[in-house]
């Protein structure tokens, strides 16, 4: 999953320049909005894993984990002055982060191709857009395969067989 993450948030960082910081959720919104000042630059995408995972044993130490809900949280500072005016950048800002991820795959994270499944805007905040975009992906998890006690751990699959028609 730390693969899968890191993979995520550089494709992010990459291909989304405007956006200042990019991390791992956890539920920095609602702090704020609690009175919790936590600090971070915006526009910001926080990268939630959402509940449960599951997994399907491959073999040789592998699992696939199928359709797994990835929710990016898109937050851009909203101040409403005087006037009224609205802040219409976060729109280019989603924009550019499902740009940015819809389709893409990670062959180091040995992940499958994102696609983005759900949108909504959570309109609970005063001063802030919070943009939720939800994808779903799998992944090849390997982490058993490292190198324990000096052994790589890995090992081939080699599938034979005929196919008739």
């Amino acid at each position: 999953m730390k693969a899968v993450y890191q993979a995520i948030r550089e494709q992010i960082q990459l291909e989304c320049p405007d956006i200042k910081h990019v991390r791992l959720w956890n539920n920095q919104v609602q702090f704020n909005a609690d009175g919790m000042q936590i600090e971070y630059l915006k526009p910001a995408v926080f990268i939630e894993f959402l509940s449960p995972i599951n997994y399907t044993k491959l073999g040789c130490g592998l699992q696939k984990a199928d359709d797994v809900v990835i929710r990016l949280h898109i937050v851009h500072e909203f101040y409403n002055g005087i006037e009224q005016e609205e802040n219409l950048g976060v729109f280019d800002i989603k924009d550019d982060v499902y740009f940015a991820l819809e389709e893409w795959k990670s062959e180091t994270a040995k992940t499958g191709h994102m696609t983005r499944i759900a949108e909504e805007l959570d309109t609970s905040h005063t001063n802030i857009y919070h943009f939720i975009q939800d994808y779903t992906i799998n992944w090849i998890d390997d982490v058993s395969q490292r190198i324990k006690n000096g052994v790589t751990t890995s090992a081939t699959i080699k599938v034979t067989g005929t196919i008739n028609q």
